[in-house]
């Protein structure tokens, strides 16, 4: 979704139930359960004429295949299956604490006001993501992940070691 998108918030807590480190569904089975990862995330990059899902996870060489298998299977399954109360309230929590965090000086509230009145969004708009966030339904979610998170239209990059000390990973993109 885009900055003007009324996705965006949805997709924002779709992206924080699979990956936040706080129960986040794929950190908690790669991370947690399997120990397949040194860490693991997921953004959502929204711009003013596209945006990005954006989903990484840095672990050894042998794991990169399960580790893919599990992401696949978590973005397919949140579209397909229910969001728990659970989830979806530690989504939007993790979410909005981030907001009130980022937004602690004047010089971040000025920035994000000047930015927001530049692309049209008004000066204010800021200030109501909490609310917006607090908005979205475990429905939403759902329906998000289904328009947006389907591996067939996914770039999928894996970069790995290089061989015996080359200095030069492999960058392979499918």
């Amino acid at each position: 979704p885009t900055i003007y998108d009324k996705d965006l918030e949805a997709m924002q807590v779709a992206v924080n139930v699979l990956s936040s480190p706080l129960g986040g569904r794929m950190f908690q089975r790669i991370r947690d359960e399997l120990g397949k990862a040194y860490t693991l995330g997921g953004s959502v990059l929204p711009f003013a004429d596209a945006g990005m899902v954006v989903f990484y996870t840095l672990t050894t060489a042998e794991n990169v295949g399960k580790v893919r298998s599990i992401i696949e299977e978590e973005l397919a399954s949140l579209g397909q299956g229910p969001v728990t109360p659970e989830e979806l309230a530690a989504a939007q929590a993790y979410l909005v604490g981030n907001w009130a965090r980022d937004r602690q000086t004047i010089g971040a509230r000025a920035g994000q006001a000047a930015a927001d009145e530049f692309l049209g969004l008004g000066h204010d708009h800021d200030l109501s993501f909490p609310e917006r966030v607090r908005s979205v339904s475990a429905e939403d979610v759902q329906a998000v992940a289904r328009d947006y998170l389907e591996a067939g239209r996914a770039a999928i990059i894996t970069i790995l070691p290089s061989e015996k000390g080359s200095g030069e990973g492999v960058n392979k993109t499918q």
